[in-house]
């Protein structure tokens, strides 16, 4: 297969996945941003606000608006990293957890 047709197939792959997480998000009324917030803590890791920043690459004030708001709806806790003065992990609580099975 010839680098073209490689990056054609990949693209129109990735377009695919796109329209998935879209739909769902509109089915589950949550914005597209909140499903990749969700997606990225439900590996198990702990993660801080600017490590989803940079892996995800969502700017730093819509992230921090979507933890604010996990927060406030008690879907997340913060948690303060050892070895830091300002960095809070972010982990997810039960109750998403539970809601994240579904």
């Amino acid at each position: 297969m010839e680098q073209k047709e490689f990056f054609y197939r990949f693209s129109k792959a990735m377009y695919h996945i796109d329209a998935i997480y879209d739909n769902l998000a509109k089915k589950t009324k949550v914005s597209i941003n909140m499903l990749w917030i969700l997606y990225a803590l439900d590996d198990g890791k702990a993660h801080s606000q600017k490590d989803i920043c940079y892996d995800w690459s969502l700017p730093k004030s819509t992230v921090n608006t979507l933890v604010l708001n996990l927060k406030k709806n008690e879907y997340i806790t913060l948690v303060q990293i050892k070895g830091t003065k300002r960095d809070l992990a972010i982990e997810l609580t039960e109750k998403e957890k539970n809601m994240l099975k579904i």
